[in-house]
């Protein structure tokens, strides 16, 4: 037998165990033993609710007042036969020494003052206690059960903004689940409570009157000697059961009561109760002021100076707590000295600090860059439609002391430097340093031409001005998003995909079961959503996305030509958020070179190959920025529109030489779209110009297919 199987023969054993108690005779000195077993399990049950943090640490407590409260009517059932059948004989030592002592000792060596005693004890267990906490188990569990769906559906926004990953809103939902089983089982289990006080009592009863009568009919003693035996095992018998089942109620009342914070009762007894010295102080003007009337002055003023005592106790605690310098940065969050196997974990993003930026990341401050990367997450799962993976946030002592750095997969990307007590304004007057004197340059990041730091007290004076100033974490937060949006292509891992795959199961499982991995695999629709995302096309309407995958894989399965479909089906949303309010300003390329770079570009395996001269690129890139910096005046969102054919070609192209235009192919205008002007280029610098103010739809020929 395995060793921990024992364990498994723990209920079974004691069930047998209370069989064999209510059929066999148990010797007085067995009964002895499981009277005190009995107490003991009591006190445990009690003092570990009231160490425990919160109620689902004992979520077996259900069961085990179940248990405890069979236990004793075992006993009670037990005790019973015992001062039954050997009362008339043995006195009372009948029942065993335990129920002897209580009977004696507890109570007094007199009958009455252990009738009232006992008395008492029913009283508070059924009125006060089990009544109590029966009637907060039934609000809890209602409260439980009517708030579950709202907590259910914050779980899962919390999950779709990504303040949650997908094992921490599981956790949560088992979490959720576990409370609502305890309270609905902690309902039901108050009853046990109040149904052994009221059994308690009729067993006593029963005992008293039928001991009477079997002592004097049948044992034939006299009507006094019967009556101080029996009626004095009696309520031996039931003050050793009431005073376990009166520990186990007020661990029932402690259980339910509890509050959802995350701290011990004692701890927050003592922090929330005995924490303010104000409160002590008067407690302790009240008492002294007591004295002067006919209450006994010895304890009244020591009970004072004990509250005077406490009150500067807790000050000089406070005093010394004030003086300790703020943790500025959470542990969990920021450590130079990580366990290794966080040295083994290359994070998604990660921000490093330089010493004098510490406090941008403190929790307590108002503004703090933690609460940022939450707006941000928020923001990106609107505009992007993905889920920003976790954000670490550690110091760098190898940075200057206002420098920052953000890293995508370990890799440095960029970098930039705050004044932590400054505001950034970004203006290109060059009056501006009369109006605002003592400005400082900008310096990285997104501090370019025109960025300035200002002093905090020239706040009123910039707005004054029509400026915008920000706040260094507002300044670091625009420079986190701006580049996590350029680099959300690469933070879309397998996994990332995944979890938007799942996601979109539960709301539209047709459209992702007909399409993975009956057609393509996870691996496939990453790549495709990897191409959209690193064009700036968001991927919020995934259903979309996978329902125009479904239509194409069965032909092509080729990630570049699936992606320009799926383009072909998000036209609307593609233009509309080029476009925005402005229009477009169109720029084509003449037939001829469209087809000399369409007979440039071979399709290899997963990519494809481009292979126009040198020279044809630098001249077509020419080209396309003296357009775009003879039109800067022109309103409109300049477009360049091309063949979908070699349109991928174009927008890489075009991100390499980091030209500001955004390529589209002609099936992605729609007629809706206002274009503002049409402009034609050629590759020997001729230009043809077409102005016009209004809707247009463009149609390419695919050549070279």
């Amino acid at each position: 037998m395995n060793k921990n199987n024992w364990h498994d023969l723990i209920i079974p054993a004691s069930i047998v165990a209370c069989l064999l108690v209510l059929l066999v005779p148990l010797p007085p000195f067995m009964l002895d033993m499981l009277m005190a077993g009995n107490i003991t399990l009591a006190v445990v049950i009690l003092l570990t609710t009231l160490n425990i943090k919160t109620s689902l640490e004992l979520s077996v407590f259900p069961t085990v007042l179940l248990a405890a409260t069979l236990g004793r009517l075992v006993l009670n059932v037990a005790s019973t036969r015992l001062i039954l059948t050997g009362a008339s004989t043995q006195g009372t030592e009948a029942a065993g020494h335990v129920i002897e002592s209580f009977g004696n000792f507890v109570a007094g060596n007199d009958i009455i003052v252990g009738i009232v005693i006992f008395a008492i004890l029913v009283v508070i267990q059924f009125v006060v206690i089990t009544k109590g906490s029966t009637r907060v188990s039934e609000v809890a569990a209602r409260f439980m059960l009517d708030g579950m769906p709202g907590r259910q559906m914050a779980i899962d926004a919390d999950l779709n903004s990504g303040l949650l990953t997908q094992q921490q809103a599981q956790q949560q939902r088992k979490d959720l689940t576990r409370q609502a089983d305890f309270f609905g089982a902690m309902d039901g289990a108050s009853k046990f409570v109040r149904g052994d006080a009221i059994a308690a009592t009729i067993i006593t009863a029963i005992n008293i009157v039928v001991g009477l009568g079997y002592g004097v009919i049948k044992a034939d003693m006299d009507l006094a000697n019967a009556s101080e035996v029996y009626t004095k095992l009696t309520i031996g018998d039931g003050l050793v059961s009431q005073i376990p089942a009166l520990l186990v109620s007020l661990a029932t009342a402690v259980l339910v009561t509890r509050t959802s914070q995350d701290s011990k009762l004692s701890n927050q007894l003592i922090s929330q109760l005995f924490n303010k010295p104000q409160v002590l102080i008067v407690t302790a003007a009240f008492l002294t002021v007591l004295t002067f009337t006919q209450l006994p002055k010895t304890p009244m003023l020591t009970m004072a100076a004990g509250c005077v005592g406490l009150a500067y106790i807790l000050t000089k605690s406070d005093t010394r707590n004030a003086s300790k310098p703020d943790a500025t940065i959470p542990p969990e969050k920021i450590s130079s000295e990580a366990p290794l196997s966080d040295l083994l974990r290359v994070d998604a993003i990660e921000i490093g600090l330089g010493i004098r930026l510490l406090p941008l990341a403190n929790r307590d401050t108002e503004d703090n860059i933690l609460r940022r990367i939450q707006f941000i997450r928020k923001t990106l799962a609107t505009d992007m439609g993905i889920v920003l993976p976790e954000i670490r946030i550690r110091d760098n002592l190898q940075l200057a002391g206002n420098q920052y750095e953000i890293l995508i997969q370990g890799n440095p990307i960029t970098s930039g430097r705050l004044s932590v007590n400054r505001l950034l304004i970004i203006d290109e007057h060059p009056d501006l340093d009369n109006e605002l004197p003592g400005t400082v340059p900008g310096e990285g990041g997104v501090a370019h031409q025109g960025a300035r730091w200002i002093s905090k007290n020239q706040r009123e004076k910039a707005l004054q001005l029509g400026l915008q100033p920000l706040t260094p974490v507002e300044v670091l937060a625009i420079h986190l998003q701006d580049t996590v949006r350029e680099h959300a292509a690469t933070l879309l891992t397998l996994d990332a995909t995944d979890q938007l795959v799942e996601q979109l199961r539960e709301f539209s499982p047709t459209a992702v079961g007909e399409l993975i991995p009956k057609l393509l695999g996870l691996g496939q629709v990453q790549q495709v959503l990897r191409n959209l995302l690193s064009e700036n096309i968001s991927v919020r309407p995934l259903a979309e996305i996978l329902e125009s995958l479904s239509e194409i894989a069965p032909r092509q399965t080729h990630p570049i030509k699936m992606t320009e479909y799926v383009r072909t089906r998000l036209a609307r949303n593609i233009s509309t958020a080029v476009a925005k309010k402005e229009g477009l300003r169109l720029l084509t390329l003449r037939p001829e070179l469209e087809k000399q770079i369409s007979d440039s570009i071979r399709f290899t395996e997963l990519d494809f190959e481009f292979s126009l001269p040198h020279t044809a690129q630098d001249l077509l890139v020419r080209e396309l920025q003296n357009h775009l910096g003879q039109t800067q005046t022109e309103q409109g969102i300049p477009v360049l529109v091309v063949s979908d054919y070699i349109r991928p070609a174009m927008a890489r192209l075009s991100r390499n030489k980091l030209l500001e235009i955004s390529v589209l192919s002609g099936n992605e205008i729609v007629p809706e779209i206002e274009i503002l002007s049409h402009h034609q280029l050629s590759q020997d610098g001729q230009r043809t110009t077409t102005n016009t103010s209004s809707t247009a739809s463009f149609s390419f020929s695919s050549a070279g297919h």
